[in-house]
């Protein structure tokens, strides 16, 4: 068990290890028990939202991996899911990364609409209205039907949610990724993680207002990791092509690449395309490992579950080199 302390592994599909959170099976535990009669259906709608999230996060790896990025770990907790996916830094890898989450949900929730007006012959226009609070389909007279019908409003309002601009849920993820290429790097995370905090705060006011606790904490947990990730890009501490690493030094560093794809066009190459590039991989590589001794103590003293985000996928960033480096090992042993 981990937070990565806290979570139990209930299997592993397609390379990806997928672990439910302890406050997962407690909350669960909590609606059921507070549905009271009502149990069965609570039991049906939660078995559907979880294992919508849980492809909605594969949508998320496989998305990474089509880029040439990687995914190894899903964790599903009770505000939701995290998909470990790493992708290339640049912005149409993340773009397609963050995109392919949502998709699911568009496919998920299209097959279902197709299938209910194909079983009813109606159609009702406030599925296609975001929030709308539509949970009924006109003309359903089959329990399928109904069923089906909780199916198809549970990934609108997932989809509608996840694509609101706050960072850094996926809304939030893709302004950065469109922003990225007019504005920058570092300028469209501070924009797309302003907008995070404020986000956070109205659905922190948004919650208290209705008494909705689980908005509450999403609103704080959203509005933290959004602050941690403007004083990240503030400081200079995320690169194109490298993520999360020590802050560059000397011209290299005010290098940007052009376009979604690579170098700006008509711009001339020096002789040397990476000037400076060994030493400052070899700094960034040295700040790194004192900042995962820092957290490793960090987790010593007080426990996983006191890291912040940027921490977490710091560490996570750490164990997964720590596991190529074995099996690269293994490999050359084989060879041997």
């Amino acid at each position: 068990m981990d937070f990565l302390n806290g979570a139990v592994s209930i299997g592993r599909w397609f390379d990806v290890t997928v672990r439910i959170h302890i406050l997962f099976i407690l909350y669960a535990g909590f609606r059921l028990y507070s549905a009271g009669s009502d149990w069965r259906e609570e039991a049906i709608f939660i078995t559907m939202l979880f294992g919508i999230v849980l492809l909605h996060e594969f949508g998320h790896c496989f998305g990474a991996r089509s880029v040439g990025g990687r995914a190894h770990d899903i964790l599903l907790w009770p505000l939701g899911g995290l998909a470990f996916a790493e992708a290339p830094m640049t912005p149409w890898a993340q773009f397609v990364t963050v995109a392919a989450g949502p998709a699911v949900n568009v496919v998920l929730a299209t097959g279902s609409a197709l299938v209910l007006f194909g079983s009813t012959g109606q159609f009702d226009p406030r599925f296609l209205i975001p929030f709308s609070g539509a949970w009924f389909w006109p003309g359903t007279t089959e329990v399928w039907q109904l069923y089906l019908t909780m199916f198809l409003a549970i990934n609108l309002l997932l989809f509608w949610f996840n694509m609101l601009p706050v960072y850094p849920m996926d809304g939030g993820q893709l302004l950065r990724a469109i922003l990225w290429k007019p504005m920058g790097l570092q300028r469209a995370t501070m924009l797309a993680a302003q907008a995070g905090v404020v986000g956070g705060a109205g659905f922190v006011v948004y919650g208290i207002m209705n008494q909705f606790f689980m908005l509450i904490i999403l609103g704080l947990f959203g509005a933290s990791s959004a602050w941690q990730q403007y004083q990240a890009a503030r400081h200079g501490h995320i690169q194109e092509d490298f993520g999360y690493a020590a802050r560059t030094r000397g011209p290299a560093a005010r290098q940007r690449t052009g376009g979604w794809f690579g170098r700006r066009s008509g711009s001339s190459a020096p002789a040397n395309p990476n000037p400076g590039g060994w030493e400052r991989r070899t700094d960034e590589a040295a700040d790194f490992a004192v900042e995962v001794d820092r957290i490793l103590r960090k987790v010593h003293e007080h426990g996983i579950a006191s890291l912040s985000y940027i921490e977490r996928q710091k560490l996570e960033r750490h164990s997964a080199a720590l596991r190529e480096r074995e099996i690269e090992e293994r490999r050359l042993r084989n060879e041997t």
